[in-house]
């Protein structure tokens, strides 16, 4: 069985099962180093590119892998984050200003007019109150004018506002003259 193995032909389904479990990726599963026909397997798609600049390279000797590379790596980067500050720097220092024409001083005319900055600001808010006022009004005429049913309100019969009327100056005057005796009378209820 051990000869059929290294020949590549397995015993059993089983036995080709538990070989094909243990074998890793990358590495044949009886253990062997492949060749150059192994190499060239068409069924293999992966072909690595290699630039021309790293195939020119030498090839450098252990001690240099390790800390070697890390210094490199962090010269690198700091290079390009100074080269990408002064990239930034040079962008933020000089920024682009339109020049406006015919301005000759801000909105709010503070060289010219101290004085005054009070008052024009709250005659500017006064007369924007004043514009959402109108614009609120305009939504509400145009929302009414769409309703359908738009009833007509009479007012009462002059009789009913006579005994409106008394009715208030009554109470008035009982308020009042709970007011001078002290309070309202506290009346008992009814059950005690």
């Amino acid at each position: 069985q051990g000869g059929a193995r290294a020949a590549g032909v397995l015993a059993s389904p089983a036995a080709a099962a538990r070989s094909a479990t243990r074998a890793l990726p990358g590495k044949p599963a009886g253990g062997e180093v492949p060749g150059d026909a192994e190499l060239l397997d068409p069924e293999c798609t992966f072909h690595p590119k290699i630039t021309k600049a790293a195939s020119e390279r030498e090839a450098r000797p252990y001690d240099e892998l390790g800390p070697g590379d890390m210094k490199r790596r962090t010269e690198r980067r700091a290079k390009a984050l100074e080269e990408q500050g002064k990239r930034e720097l040079a962008t933020c220092t000089a920024p682009k200003v339109i020049p406006y024409t015919g301005v000759k001083n801000g909105r709010l005319r503070l060289r010219e007019d101290v004085d005054t900055l009070m008052e024009r600001i709250q005659k500017g808010r006064v007369t924007e109150q004043k514009r959402r006022d109108k614009e609120v009004q305009q939504r509400l005429d145009l929302e009414d004018s769409q309703c359908p049913f738009q009833p007509k309100v009479t007012s009462a019969p002059a009789f009913v506002q006579r005994v409106a009327a008394s009715r208030r100056a009554a109470r008035a005057l009982q308020a009042q003259a709970d007011k001078e005796n002290g309070g309202p009378e506290q009346k008992q209820p009814e059950w005690q």
